[in-house]
């Protein structure tokens, strides 16, 4: 009943995140104007936004990425035909990137240009697919163009990616979309890692804590992609928005291989191997702190080394969870089932970040989210699994290491305690005891007579016969060849002995000799080596005087009891 319940649950979860993540559909009407072919120019820091329109002989039509750093670049979208309306204003938004400081300037049909009010920190979007937004200001004349002016780029994908317009309640209806999209993200990736703190608190298992890392990683990469960090720092620029994502994919590369190596069976993948990867899982993090430390020095070379790195790695995760799998690894499907997707996405992402694939949808924005957070459902089962299987082993583990001391401890031919087991146990405790000395009565005799096989079942029969007369709490051992030993509390019946002798005592064996016992009785503490002797030996003294004494009876050691009063 149970799995019939979660499963439809995780779908239906997986289901509102899809759809959350599909903004502007449910609109009435399409208010998303794409602009994705400008011209690029690059000027001096003083050239005005006349003079540039001046400069269309010197436009670069064909490629968005030929800007020239050290320079002020623009994008010049031209052929732009927005409407005024006053109701419903226009907004133009572009991909966010790496740059000092961003400027849009709208040029009208007659001939007006003026400057968007929007500065651009308060054009970044908090919860969006990483876009920032400028208003163009509205007038009677429509817009014919829109020009970006950016100083200090640095963005393999040129000046102003994935441009375009949107109408004011256009956008908000998109934003509405996003925030319900990385409320459901955050609140489930949330809830993973929170579940995953708290069992790792409970049961200390590495590789919880590495997937605790995992997720946090997730989540801090999404916080900051989606503009989230800037509730948390209102001054963060573009460049420290970046350092934090990098950081964020950096921590991801390090937590997923220690996660991995630590959470399947030991031995699934040899160590040299796994000190290899878990080298060069960091590097990741070096280029981090190295563009931390130097934002500008040869950041495409970095940008390279940071995105080839996370390729390979997510590659090496691959190749191990196969190899581990052709091992005959248990656990390995459910890490491949669950991180499939999220490689193949995060392979792609970094070719996109290196400009060697294109996509302009805001899809492709939340499609690596919207398969993390099927990875984190499928990755808690998976940890799920693992705990029972460890559970399991640990449970078979256990079983034989209690198989083991039963036969460290058991005297192999009677079942009983053996000697060192008998003392160990009978040390326990803090109160008076009786010890019951017993010696099956000419038992040489048996053995010569009749055999070594009836002997032992002789011996077999006397303990059976000493552990069903004998209380309940009774400890009862072999301690000797045919020398048996019964420890009680000393507030047990007085006549416990004889009652041991009459139930051993028999005519006769499966034809055998009859058989009895003799038994010797002491008290005492037993709370150390010198007590056990004194008490032993009082009850063996007494028990030669039952020999002595026509044997099938019971003696008792005074003297122990006045030594032990």
């Amino acid at each position: 009943m149970k799995r019939r319940i979660f499963l439809p649950a995780i779908l239906a979860m997986m289901a509102a995140l899809l759809v959350a993540a599909l903004p502007g559909l449910a609109s009435a009407a399409p208010v998303t104007i794409d602009l994705n072919n400008p011209c690029v120019i690059a000027a001096s820091a003083e050239t005005t936004p006349s003079q540039v329109l001046a400069r269309k002989a010197d436009y670069n039509c064909t490629d968005r990425r030929a800007y020239v750093e050290g320079l002020a670049n623009w994008a010049v979208f031209q052929d732009v035909d927005l409407s005024h309306n006053s109701n419903d204003p226009w907004r133009f938004r572009t991909a966010y990137g790496r740059e000092r400081a961003q400027n849009v300037y709208a040029v009208y049909a007659d001939g007006i240009i003026l400057k968007s009010p929007t500065s651009r920190p308060e054009s970044r979007q908090i919860f969006s697919s990483a876009d920032v937004v400028f208003d163009l200001p509205p007038r009677a004349s429509p817009v014919t163009a829109i020009l970006v002016r950016v100083e200090g780029l640095q963005n393999v994908r040129g000046v102003a990616p994935r441009a375009g317009v949107d109408t004011a309640s256009g956008l908000a209806r998109k934003s509405a979309n996003y925030h319900m999209f990385y409320g459901l993200y955050f609140g489930m990736i949330g809830g993973m890692l929170l579940f995953n703190i708290v069992l790792f608190a409970a049961m200390r298992h590495s590789f919880q804590l590495y997937y605790c890392l995992f997720s946090a990683s997730i989540l801090l990469f999404a916080f900051t992609w989606s503009g989230g960090v800037f509730l948390l720092i209102p001054g963060l620029d573009s460049f420290g928005q970046v350092r934090l994502n990098n950081l964020a994919i950096a921590l991801n590369m390090i937590a997923a291989p220690a996660f991995l190596l630590n959470f399947l069976e030991p031995g699934a993948i040899p160590r040299r191997i796994s000190r290899w990867l878990m080298v060069a899982s960091c590097v990741p993090l070096t280029v981090t702190a190295l563009r931390t430390i130097d934002v500008e020095w040869q950041w495409q070379l970095a940008d390279r080394i940071f995105y080839c790195s996370v390729i390979l790695i997510v590659c090496a995760l691959f190749a191990l969870s196969i190899y581990s799998l052709r091992s005959r690894s248990h656990v390995v499907r459910v890490v491949m089932l669950g991180w499939t997707m999220p490689f193949i996405f995060t392979i792609v992402r970094a070719l996109w970040a290196m400009n060697v694939v294109t996509a302009h949808s805001g899809l492709f924005d939340l499609g690596l989210f919207i398969v993390l957070g099927f990875e984190s459902v499928i990755s808690a089962l998976g940890i799920g699994w693992r705990l029972r299987w460890m559970r399991r082993e640990r449970d078979e583990a256990h079983g034989r290491e209690q198989a083991l001391t039963i036969l460290a401890e058991t005297d192999p031919l009677s079942g009983l305690f053996n000697r060192r087991a008998f003392l160990e146990r009978a040390r326990e405790g803090e109160h008076r005891k009786r010890l019951i000395l017993t010696d099956i009565d000419r038992f040489k005799a048996i053995n010569d007579g009749f055999g070594h096989d009836v002997g032992d079942q002789v011996i077999r029969a006397v303990a059976d016969a000493l552990v069903k007369a004998a209380p309940n709490n009774a400890l009862v051992g072999r301690i000797g060849g045919e020398e048996f030993a019964v420890l009680v509390e000393a507030t047990a019946p007085k006549g416990l002995a004889k009652t041991l002798c009459k139930a051993v005592a028999r005519p006769s064996l499966n034809g055998g000799p009859p058989v009895t016992i003799s038994a010797g009785v002491s008290e005492g503490m037993i709370a150390d080596e010198k007590d056990w002797r004194l008490l032993y030996i009082a009850a063996d003294e007494a028990l030669y005087e039952a020999k002595r004494g026509g044997r099938n009876c019971v003696r008792q050691s005074f003297i122990a009891l006045a030594e032990h009063a």
